[in-house]
């Protein structure tokens, strides 16, 4: 048994969408030219807000520690 979550991405977080496009699988699309133009855009945000993920993760790790 395989299992399936579907994702409507306008409401995922950035750490999702990336996940989604790094191990997801598409099963349903109107338009072949979505899907890469939507991984296109995660890719670049991702890496736009790479420092500051970074920032945030390590202000959690000092409060907690």
């Amino acid at each position: 048994m395989q299992i399936i979550d579907i994702v409507f991405d306008s409401d995922a977080t950035m750490e999702l969408k990336n996940h989604l496009i790094t191990y997801g699988n598409v099963i349903y699309q109107k338009n072949e030219k979505i899907f890469p133009n939507f991984k296109e855009q995660v890719m670049t945000n991702y890496q736009d807000f790479a420092h500051y993920r970074q920032m945030f993760q390590q202000a959690t790790l000092d409060r907690i520690n």
